[in-house]
């Protein structure tokens, strides 16, 4: 009923209902989304996925009022260690021996790093920090991403720490040691030979 004479009547009691369409939402993929009804009753919305950077089911469900948009769930962000290049993919694939990624979300390759030359990591799959890259000592070098480092070859020596080569004994000498860690191995010719290159044998 109206409250004063003459002035119109009010409705009551109808409510929205319809949830609100999506057009975007972080960590999901519209790609090939299909929202046949956004009606509460009946509601019925499919093809969302996960985006790059993240992983799982994606699942669309009615929203709890008329008018507000629906629900998505189900995909989670790639920890540390671990990226995806890919939408729709349920679990992250991990960075591989020898880089590390500290970032989270990660959408690229590119986000697992290497472990810089002249230092190596053991530590496998997956790793989350650059602590995991240890300094080649002495007597060995690596180069980016390493996952061992490599010993000086014969005619060679390194008698630093954290190298991406080795250095070669000087014309005129020569060492037949491997991983060696001194410039003294590399020892004069006898006499009656020469050596007229750098690294000799």
């Amino acid at each position: 009923a109206c409250t004063t004479h003459n002035t119109e009547y009010s409705l009551s009691g109808c409510s929205l209902s319809t949830c609100q369409s999506i057009a975007s939402s972080p960590g999901y993929s519209s790609t090939n989304k299909v929202e046949t009804n956004r009606k509460i009753d009946g509601f019925s919305v499919t093809g969302w996925t996960c985006a790059s950077g993240y992983a799982g089911t994606a699942t669309a469900a009615a929203c709890f009022t008329g008018g507000e948009a629906y629900v998505l769930s189900g995909c989670t962000g790639c920890t540390t260690g671990t990226y995806n290049d890919q939408d729709g993919q349920i679990a992250c694939k991990k960075c591989v021996e020898g880089k590390f990624n500290d970032l989270t979300a990660s959408n690229s390759i590119s986000a697992c790093t290497d472990c810089t030359p002249g230092r190596y990591s053991t530590f496998g799959e997956a790793a989350v920090s650059a602590s995991i890259c240890q300094i080649c000592q002495a007597g060995v070098y690596s180069t980016a991403g390493a996952t061992s480092c490599a010993s000086c070859l014969a005619g060679t020596y390194n008698d630093l720490e954290g190298r991406t080569a080795c250095f070669n004994c000087e014309a005129g000498t020569a060492s037949t040691i491997v991983g060696s860690v001194a410039q003294s191995d590399c020892e004069n010719c006898e006499v009656g030979t020469f050596s007229s290159s750098v690294g000799s044998t």
